[in-house]
């Protein structure tokens, strides 16, 4: 196989496949990325992809398929250090990315049926935990079984709205962890842990693996659910609704940040900044998620594309609604998704490179 000779700027990174946590805590913060890939890191991955079947005369992305198998992935090694060229991820991240991106051309991907579901279980109960195996008889990755059993009710059988009973589990297992932990307080307060400068949430404390076992009925996302969104909420204001003050502030706190990737944004500084009461980092995020899916194609755009948007057209619509509202004497008021979508819909077809520059 031809290689690549670009010289990588991240190449410490992607000499083997994992660290220990000495050699995690040497590395800079800012170089242990572990969120989402965000755009640009995608397009970049993509390229060098492509340049490396190019370079071995293979094609894409049919030929991917030879170097995403699990059982090869030591041997395809020098391929995946190759690709992860200038990319800040370590090699088993981009691996597990590549993995998940490319796996429908091994295994069937989709939504899962009822039929699935019940084998699914059933092997889950025979293989006890070998995933490889459990996989192999469905046809789908391992990746894909592992996700369905955890973001899903499946095994667990309750769905909706949470029972008293289950609420006052998750608490008594939530308050017993902190106990444990030592850690006191409000609990929607971020705490800082010792040996570690960053502050981190009250949720990242708790092994919700064990909070589901103990609630018996639900899944560890729909606990960190239920806590995050709404048992951890400032019992002072619990009512207060989300209106257009609301989104006019976020959208200032966000530019005010200078961040050209949206997966740096320290989300409980914002929610800091915001002096928003009864709410939690995770619900000031879904409010953003929000207002950047009522941009024209939001999903192809760059973050400071995205702010420089939110900046040129959606902040000024606000607030002139805002000032028609106070005209009228009504002190504040309610902005709708819909009437987000309207506003942008007369610049849909507007091309706002010469500002995008900066996102501030």
């Amino acid at each position: 196989m031809v290689e690549d000779t670009e010289e990588d700027i991240y190449g410490f990174l992607h000499t083997k496949w994992s660290y220990t946590k000495i050699e995690k805590a040497k590395l800079d913060i800012s170089l242990r990325k572990t969120k989402k890939f965000s755009l640009q890191e995608t397009v970049r991955l993509t390229s060098n992809i492509k340049h490396y079947l190019d370079l071995n005369n293979l094609s894409y992305p049919e030929d991917i398929k030879h170097f995403i198998d699990p059982r090869k992935r030591l041997r395809n090694a020098n391929f995946y250090r190759s690709i992860s060229n200038g990319i800040c991820r370590t090699l088993y991240s981009i691996y597990r990315h590549v993995h998940r991106h490319y796996s429908y051309l091994l295994y069937q991907r989709g939504s899962w049926d009822r039929e699935e579901e019940i084998k699914l279980l059933e092997l889950l109960k025979a293989h006890k935990g070998n995933w490889n195996a459990i996989g192999e008889s469905l046809g789908r990755s391992r990746i894909d079984c592992i996700d369905k059993v955890s973001s899903s009710s499946l095994g667990c059988g309750t769905v909706g709205k949470w029972g008293p009973v289950e609420t006052g589990r998750l608490m008594e297992s939530v308050c017993y962890q902190l106990r444990e932990k030592g850690i006191e307080g409000k609990l929607e307060e971020p705490v800082l842990i010792e040996n570690k400068e960053k502050e981190v949430t009250i949720s990242s404390q708790i092994n919700w693996n064990l909070t589901s076992t103990h609630v018996g009925t639900r899944t560890r996302h729909q606990c960190l659910s239920k806590w995050a969104n709404s048992l951890s909420t400032d019992v002072d204001n619990p009512t207060k609704i989300w209106v257009t003050t609301d989104d006019i502030t976020l959208i200032e706190i966000i530019l005010s940040m200078k961040i050209r990737d949206e997966y740096n944004v320290n989300w409980l500084e914002v929610l800091k900044q915001g002096k928003w009461k009864g709410r939690t980092s995770s619900w000031i995020q879904s409010k953003w998620s929000r207002l950047v899916h009522c941009i024209p194609g939001y999903k192809v755009k760059y973050f400071y594309q995205k702010c420089a948007f939110l900046r040129q057209y959606t902040l000024p619509a606000l607030k002139k609604s805002l000032e028609r509202f106070q005209h009228n004497d009504i002190t504040d008021t309610i902005c709708t998704q819909e009437d987000l979508l309207s506003s942008n819909r007369g610049s849909q077809d507007i091309n706002c490179t010469d500002s995008i520059n900066d996102p501030t």
